[in-house]
């Protein structure tokens, strides 16, 4: 996948933090702000797969099914990098 260059805007205060926790962890910002961003969605898909397996399992769903969605779900927040294999 290609990269693209894109514009944020942020306060001041915003970026200086950014940047110290860049520099703490010997990255460039754009790496820092990748990541940070890849793990963001990896925890919003997260959050909203075990919202749906949450509501699913009230409506008495098999432990087989419940497991297998856990599964996929896991499966899903692993495509963005933030989760190592179990």
């Amino acid at each position: 996948m290609a990269d693209k260059q894109v514009l944020l805007i942020l306060p001041e205060e915003l970026l200086e933090e950014v940047d110290r926790a860049a520099k703490g962890e010997r990255r460039q910002r754009s790496e820092f702000v990748r990541e940070a961003l890849k793990d963001r969605i990896a925890r919003s898909a997260f959050k909203s797969a075990l919202k749906r397996l949450r509501a699913e399992t009230e409506s008495h769903r098999s432990e087989a099914e419940v497991s297998r969605d856990i599964e996929h779900a896991l499966a899903e927040a692993r495509v963005y990098g933030t989760l190592s294999e179990a």
